[in-house]
């Protein structure tokens, strides 16, 4: 067994942590909706994180371990990287710790994983990709009437 951090009243906050990845639609760029463009996207680490107990011993430590060890897959979908943290009652916040040290343990995926274009299309059909282009006027105004 791991050794444990000091914990003045004896017992250990449990949290079980991980990584997934999540899509946002990337900073700085302009879609055109009404013209049937698509945002482009990006892949981002997302920290997942799980209480397991909020006042536990040595024993329920090996009780997570076990049970992350049989179940990591099943926990929620497309998470990776799942491992036990243990901070001591005392911690302010424990399950935001351990969302850190998880980001810290999974560094994201390679750029070779998550194009840039990733969910752009083409433009819709008979869309018009440039703002200069506009559509052509009517007969009577072309007639200067």
């Amino acid at each position: 067994m791991d050794s444990l951090p000091y914990s003045r009243s004896g017992t250990y906050a449990i949290v079980l942590a991980g990584v997934r990845d999540a899509y946002r639609v990337k900073p700085g760029t302009v879609a055109r909706i009404d013209l049937g463009e698509r945002h482009k996207m990006e892949c981002y680490a997302e920290p997942i994180s799980i209480m397991w107990l909020s006042e536990g011993n040595a024993a329920d430590v090996e009780k997570a371990r076990a049970y992350l060890t049989a179940n990591c897959e099943g926990l929620i979908e497309g998470a990776r990287g799942w491992a036990v943290y243990v901070y001591p009652t005392e911690h302010p916040d424990p399950i935001a710790a351990a969302k850190l040290a998880a980001m810290e343990a999974n560094a994201p995926p390679p750029a070779s994983q998550a194009p840039e274009d990733l969910y752009v299309s083409k433009p819709a059909r008979g869309a018009h990709t440039s703002r200069s282009r506009r559509p052509a006027r009517p007969s009577w105004e072309r007639a200067g009437r």
